[in-house]
């Protein structure tokens, strides 16, 4: 099939393409907006197909300034939709929809999972899916988890999280929560777009014993197993967070104290430093009035942007978004989960 009409003027630029899989499960957004003669917004919203609940979806947004890296971020995108099932695309102008080339032989991801039983599941044979990439040249490795959760009615939905360690002290290395509700067809769309950006990056996936005995010689059953087991506690705390907002803080359940050293950590140089780093003040103001869910999806887009020299201090301004955002609607759980971090980066 041939690629997406893409106009040459930039006033005609505009457009909206609708992709969905054959099974009507998952539905995807393109969405080209132009700026400037020189600068183009190109959004993609992923969620399950109907799906209008804005926990469930995937947003992510470039900025680019030819059509030539428009016409090849939609190659990539339809490739990436083409790896995952069979995939049809349609404008939103005519919805006339056409079928999707297939992907490759030679293209094809392994895309299994180590998988590991929850313990106390309430449902029998639940496990977690572990994706290991280690990257030889960086000494630095990846850990993708995908963990079901059982809090919510309706159709399986998942916590995807991705850790950055030295292996094996994952219990070291910085997690992350890329998504909190994914949708089967989602949770898959957003490991494959993981599998396929990873080894540009210099990581290589860790699947069979002979992969593992490569990367890390002939001891490494036991520190993989360990460092699995690690990974798991880390994202079943991650599980057990509650769904819904706790009431306001009285003033009893959380001292004056800890408030007062927040508040201090928030405007110290250091971390004012990090924050004019990365936003302007009324991008901060924003970001953090659109609550918890806005700022780890507006961190997790920059990350997706960012390189691997920027991890930790997108981290870390996630925490003081989300830090500001506890004291501001008397989140504890916030205030506990990211607070401690903080502390440790502003006192440096």
């Amino acid at each position: 099939m041939n690629g997406p009409f893409m106009p040459t003027t930039p006033a005609a630029l505009g457009r909206h393409w609708v992709y969905l899989d054959d099974q009507r499960t998952h539905e995807v957004h393109a969405l080209i907006e132009p700026r400037t003669a020189n600068e183009f917004l190109f959004s993609l919203t992923e969620m399950p197909a109907g799906s209008r609940d804005a926990t469930e979806v995937v947003v992510e947004e470039m900025r680019l300034d030819t059509t030539e890296k428009l016409r090849l971020a939609l190659k990539q995108l339809e490739e990436r939709l083409s790896l995952q099932g069979t995939y049809y695309r349609a404008s939103a102008t005519d919805m006339r929809w056409q079928l999707l080339a297939p992907a490759p032989a030679a293209r094809k991801l392994d895309m299994r999972a180590h998988e590991v039983a929850i313990p106390g599941a309430p449902i029998a044979g639940a496990k977690m899916g572990f994706h290991h990439f280690h990257a030889g040249g960086l000494g630095r490795d990846m850990l993708l988890v995908s963990l079901p959760r059982f809090d919510l009615k309706g159709q399986p939905r998942s916590i995807l999280a991705q850790f950055d360690f030295d292996y094996p002290n994952v219990e070291e290395g910085e997690v992350k929560v890329l998504h909190t509700r994914l949708g089967q067809t989602t949770l898959r769309s957003q490991l494959v777009k993981q599998h396929l950006d990873l080894p540009t990056r210099g990581y290589a996936k860790l699947i069979d014993p002979k992969d593992y005995a490569g990367a890390f010689g002939a001891k490494w059953l036991d520190r993989t197993n360990e460092t699995f087991r690690m990974a798991a506690s880390r994202v079943l705390n991650i599980g057990r967070r509650p769904t819904v907002e706790p009431a306001p803080l009285k003033l009893e359940e959380y001292a004056e104290a800890s408030i007062a050293a927040l508040t201090k950590a928030i405007d110290s140089d250091r971390v004012r430093g990090l924050r004019d780093r990365f936003l302007s003040p009324t991008e901060a103001r924003a970001i953090v009035s659109g609550g918890e869910l806005g700022i780890r999806r507006f961190v997790q887009n920059k990350q997706r942007r960012a390189d691997h020299h920027v991890a930790f201090d997108l981290s870390v301004l996630q925490s003081a978004l989300l830090v500001e955002y506890g004291l501001q609607a008397h989140m504890q759980s916030l205030l506990d989960e990211e607070g401690a971090k903080l502390l440790r980066y502003a006192g440096r």
